[in-house]
């Protein structure tokens, strides 16, 4: 395998993982109320199994250092590109904070009144305040903050980051250690074959 195939074997294997995920994010938004939920709290961050998936895969990939020098060269330029957020995804981090200073703020409101300390009612209803407002920053945050390009494109950097991260690795433990193979005047010179009754040569005797 030459450096170009490294190359697209290793843009086939990313491709593969990142669709992967992109069918396990589809299973958690089939599932109803909590499905923008779930894809929000899992994140892009990959599972160990794809972990061990990705380090097997340079392990097998790169057996030589040249092989190795190149899909960390190739990894390193990946990882440093980046992904772009819509503007959609920062607007997900007003969604989440939003709700939250609103109730704050209220709270505020009945405590510089005295409500609070006077009223039981008062009291439940801030707590019940900051409860809801909880739930309705996580739902605006998980609604607000799914965009499937960005969410591809996060997946695909953190693959290469993952096959950077390994590269990396194996580059501080010595990275590819050739195999020692034996001079050619050794490796080709034909073998006497040794008689079965032979013995072996005696020294002089002594008179």
């Amino acid at each position: 395998m030459n450096n170009e195939e490294l190359i697209l074997t290793t843009i086939k294997k990313v491709y593969a993982i990142r669709e992967a995920a992109e069918r396990r994010t589809a299973e958690r938004l089939g599932t109803p109320l909590l499905g923008y939920v779930l894809v929000a709290i899992g994140g892009t961050a990959l599972t160990k199994d794809q972990q061990k998936d990705i380090a097997a895969f340079v392990t097998a990939s790169c057996n030589t250092g040249e092989k190795l020098t190149v899909m960390e060269k190739i990894s390193e330029f990946k990882t440093k590109s980046g992904v772009r957020k819509p503007q959609i995804v920062w607007l997900s981090y007003v969604g989440l904070v939003g709700p939250m200073v609103l109730a704050i703020v209220s709270e505020a409101a009945l405590f510089l009144t005295g409500r609070i300390k006077d009223d039981p009612i008062a009291l439940g209803l801030a707590v019940g305040l900051v409860f809801l407002a909880l739930v309705v920053g996580i739902v605006l945050y998980s609604y607000l903050s799914y965009d499937p390009e960005f969410r591809r494109n996060a997946l695909e950097h953190e693959v290469w980051k993952a096959i950077n991260r390994e590269c990396v690795r194996k580059v501080k433990h010595g990275g590819i250690k050739a195999q020692k193979q034996l001079p050619p005047a050794l490796e080709n010179r034909p073998v006497a074959p040794v008689a079965p009754n032979a013995r072996a040569p005696q020294g002089r005797r002594k008179l």
